[in-house]
This record gives C-alpha cells, sequence and structure tokens, in this order.
C-alpha cells in the first residue's frame, strides 16, 4: 500500500479574510486522503518557530509545499514589508529558495491562487512552475484536480506552465493584465500615423529584452510625436494580446506644463501607482520610502511603466529631476535592474534625464540598462506624405496621387 503525500501550506495571515479559505483547502486535501501540515493544527506559541518550520519543510517530512500566493504573500517573501511584519514568511521563502538553488530544479513547491488571484501574485522564484489556479475544494474544479494530481504524482510539476495537459485552469493562467493607462491623453496624429518605423522596432526590441533594457527614454522637442509613437507602438501591443504582460501602467505629466514656475506635483502620480501596484505605506511615509516600495512593486513582475511628458517634474535648466519620489522610483529600477525582472519603464520628455547619463547604453557599453532613443524629424518620404494627408495635392501644375508623394 502506498504512503499517502504529506504537504506543508505556506501562507500569509493577512488578509484575514484569507486564513478561513486555507483552512477550507486544509481539510478538503484532508478529505482526499492527503496529510497536511499547517500551522493552525499546533501550538507554535510553546515552539521555537524557525525551527519547527524547518523541520516540518523538510525533505523526507513532507512530500510537497503549497505556497498560497496573494500579493501580500509575495511581498513578504521579498521583504518589502517593515521589518517587524511577516517573518515567518520572509524565513520559510528563505528555505524554499535556497532549495531550488541547491536543487538547480522544483519538485516540491506548487503556486495555488485561490478565488480568482492573479499569477502576477507568485514570488519571482516560482514564476513560471506549474500553477493551480483553484476556486472550489471538489475534483470538478480543474485546479483543485491539478493539484490532487501532483500530489498524487499523476501529474507533472513543470516548468511550462501546465505543458500540454488540457486543463481549464490553462485559460485563468492566461489572464489578461492589469491595465492602467487612463491618464495618458488618447490622442494620435489626425491623418494617421505616419513611419517612425526604427523607433517602434526600437521599442519592440526593448520589450523583449526587459531583462537587459530597464528604462527607454524617448527625448525630441514638443510637438515631434512623442506621446503619439508610444500610444501607437502601445495599441499594437494591446492588439498582439499585451505579449505577456501582466500588468500596464501609463501616466502623462504633460497636463501640469512645463514652465519654470508652474506648480508640477508627482503626488497624484504616486497616488495612483501605489494604489494600482496594490503597495499600502503609513500615510506619512516620504516621498523616497513611495519610490522605494514602488520600484520594488514593479519589478516582481512582467510590468509596462510608462511615463509621459516628464519635463514639468525637470528643471527647466540641465533637466536634472525635481522630483523626489519619481527620481527614487526610477533610480532604483536602474539601480536593481536584474536579468531576472522583466518590467520596462517607457519615459518620454522634452530633456535628457540626466541623472541616468552614467548608465546609459553605448557601443562601449552595450549592457547598460538605460537606452535612449533621439526623436527626429520624419524622413523626407515620410514628411512628404504627411504634407500629402494634409492637404498639400499639387506640385507646380500637377496634381500628384499619394504614391507619389514623395517626389
Amino acid at each position: 500500500m502506498s504512503v499517502p503525500a504529506r504537504v506543508f501550506i505556506s501562507y500569509s495571515h493577512e488578509p484575514a479574510a484569507q486564513r478561513p479559505r486555507v483552512e477550507a483547502l486544509a481539510a478538503a486535501l484532508k478529505d482526499h486522503g492527503i496529510g497536511v501540515v499547517i500551522d493552525h493544527d499546533y501550538d507554535t506559541t510553546c515552539t521555537h518557530w524557525p525551527r519547527w518550520c524547518m523541520e516540518q519543510t523538510a525533505k523526507g517530512v513532507t512530500d510537497f509545499i503549497l505556497c498560497i500566493c496573494t500579493d501580500e504573500y509575495a511581498k513578504r517573501i521579498a521583504g518589502d514589508v517593515p521589518a517587524d511584519v511577516g517573518k515567518g514568511v520572509y524565513w520559510e521563502g528563505s528555505l524554499f529558495i535556497a532549495e531550488l538553488y541547491d536543487d538547480k530544479n522544483n519538485t516540491r513547491l506548487i503556486p495555488v491562487l485561490l478565488d480568482g488571484e492573479p499569477a502576477a501574485s507568485i514570488p519571482r522564484f516560482l514564476a513560471g512552475w506549474t500553477q493551480c489556479p483553484i476556486r472550489a475544494f471538489t475534483p470538478d474544479d480543474a485546479g483543485f484536480a491539478l493539484l490532487l494530481g501532483i500530489v498524487r504524482r499523476t501529474a507533472p510539476l513543470c516548468r511550462a506552465a501546465l505543458n500540454d495537459l488540457d486543463y481549464q485552469s490553462r485559460v485563468e493562467v492566461s489572464c489578461p493584465p492589469d491595465v492602467a493607462c487612463g491618464h495618458i491623453p488618447a490622442h494620435g496624429p489626425r491623418n494617421g500615423f505616419i513611419g517612425r518605423h526604427a523607433e517602434l522596432a526600437a521599442l519592440d526590441a526593448a520589450w523583449a529584452d526587459t531583462g537587459r533594457t530597464r528604462l527607454l527614454t524617448l527625448i525630441a522637442p514638443g510637438g515631434t510625436g512623442k506621446t503619439a509613437l508610444v500610444l501607437h507602438w502601445l495599441a499594437g501591443l494591446r492588439d498582439a494580446g499585451w505579449d505577456e504582460a501582466q500588468r500596464v501602467f501609463g501616466w502623462s505629466f504633460y497636463s501640469q506644463g512645463t514652465a519654470e514656475d508652474r506648480q508640477a506635483s508627482e503626488e497624484p502620480f504616486l497616488r495612483a501607482a501605489l494604489e494600482f501596484f496594490g503597495v499600502q505605506l503609513p500615510e506619512n511615509a516620504s516621498a523616497y520610502e513611495k519610490g522605494e516600495k514602488l520600484a520594488a512593486a514593479i519589478a516582481r513582475s512582467r510590468t509596462l511603466l510608462i511615463l509621459d511628458g516628464l519635463e514639468p517634474l525637470q528643471a527647466a535648466q540641465g533637466g536634472s529631476l525635481r522630483a523626489a519620489g519619481v527620481a527614487t522610483l526610477l533610480q532604483a529600477l536602474v539601480r536593481n535592474a536584474r536579468v531576472d525582472q522583466r518590467c520596462l519603464c517607457v519615459l518620454t520628455s522634452r530633456q535628457p534625464v540626466i541623472e541616468f547619463a552614467a548608465e546609459l547604453r553605448d557601443a562601449a557599453h552595450p549592457l547598460r540598462p538605460v537606452q535612449t532613443i533621439p526623436l527626429d524629424n520624419l524622413s523626407p518620404a515620410d514628411g512628404a506624405l504627411l504634407l500629402y494627408r494634409l492637404g498639400v495635392q499639387r506640385a507646380g501644375q500637377g496634381a500628384i496621387a499619394e504614391a507619389g508623394a514623395a517626389q
């Protein structure tokens, strides 16, 4: 007779509403003959918690570890919470990361997403492994059936999400990203988008190579078409299904003007971005803290951040950033860039962002994380086509067709 599998359940006690669901999952697994180790079954007040956790998660004691993934769970594992918060989850995460490092493989750790929790809540070190999105603790729920199959070793725990298994949960894993771009002005060229093929290709390449490119800046005078270019590229990304993006957040600072005496504030952006990325901070948190925590949240997932028209936050002379929160956010993204963090910030401005001059990629330094695309005037052929569409339809005394506009 085979010995029943034994699983350890790792989860965050916050939010409090989740704990009953985790306990219900534990009960359902027990009903299906699975041995379960969960903290509420033990009097941990009389136990040395770190030692107990290390013993219970050891190979030979438990066969699998279920990681109940939430945004708070991922934050606590990453240490993106105050030092006195989430010590238990942080300790468990350190054990799990060490196991993956030592084994160069994952044979026991199963990401579990309850009640529609997005895949973006899976800690980075578990991203890409089979995940179980569960809505009901019954065998007719595809995610729960998959979990039972893995624990009973009739279904694989593999690198490619669900591999070739035909489960309904495949659809839930490939959920559309969270998108908030309503603060970018939805305007475009009056006569259709023209040209910019090289710039569009550079944007595509940067998004495909986000492990190496962290910040892409588009620098050009007003009216050159920076916003139109970004909007056109963004529309193409959307039409292509967002190309694996998990979160897309866009913000335009143009509405605040560019004059030195205008009151340019970063607060509306920081407030909206912190809410979108689920970052909770005390009301008296400094702009520096907001920027640091926001950067950490962005780096946890496949995120596209668009900052359009940054010049209201830059000094009129020199272009240095006058907004501490945005400056900290960008510096943290660039400073902490790693190949396993696949996020990209696209920034447009009339002035270079001088803070990143030392990080700017060039022929001599091809691995630097900051890339810039100077936006020049349209090519002669594209410029002529634009003139034609604006109504310039006669050359000398003869009418011209659109196909011949470049002449």
